[in-house]
């Protein structure tokens, strides 16, 4: 449920503002409902095979947890910080030439605006709820600082 959350939901939450896709967006929850519930059913199945092959091992990693609003603040900041970069690369891209706006119709400064804020506030959202999560896993991510946050691999 929690990949259904970060992937479809996510994405439709970035298009329904622009009044587009709401019909698909419907679709595209109820699709990724039974595509992640499968995921997760076959995710299961391999790991207790998988454990009742190998074990698992005998000491498990202390996990510290920190306090949920540094992850809010820290995440909000981010997702700030990404809206604002990610607009910039819309525009950008449309100026280009390498993708057009979701619109078709002359763009006004107000609408200009309800766009870029909206693209900055639900960035804004996002990046509060990955916090959130990030402060409950923090302690098992390898490396320090920046490369703490960049990184994919497990330890």
């Amino acid at each position: 449920m929690f990949i259904l959350l970060i992937t479809n939901v996510r994405d439709i939450s970035f298009w329904l503002p622009y009044g587009i896709y709401t019909l698909s967006s419907i679709g595209w929850v109820i699709v990724g409902f039974f595509q992640y519930v499968t995921f997760g059913s076959i995710i299961g199945i391999l790991y207790n095979s998988l454990f009742s092959k190998y074990g698992t091992p005998k000491v498990e990693p202390k996990i510290k947890t920190y306090g949920i609003l540094s992850g809010t603040n820290a995440g909000a900041i981010a997702g700030l910080i990404g809206g604002v970069m990610a607009f910039l690369s819309r525009v950008v891209g449309n100026n280009i030439g390498l993708f057009k706006f979701l619109w078709d119709f002359p763009v006004t400064p107000i609408i200009f605006t309800y766009v870029a804020a909206l693209h900055i506030l639900i960035n804004m959202l996002w990046g509060a709820v990955f916090g959130v999560v990030y402060t409950k896993v923090y302690s098992l991510v390898p490396g320090k600082g920046i490369i703490k946050g960049l990184s994919s691999q497990s330890s």
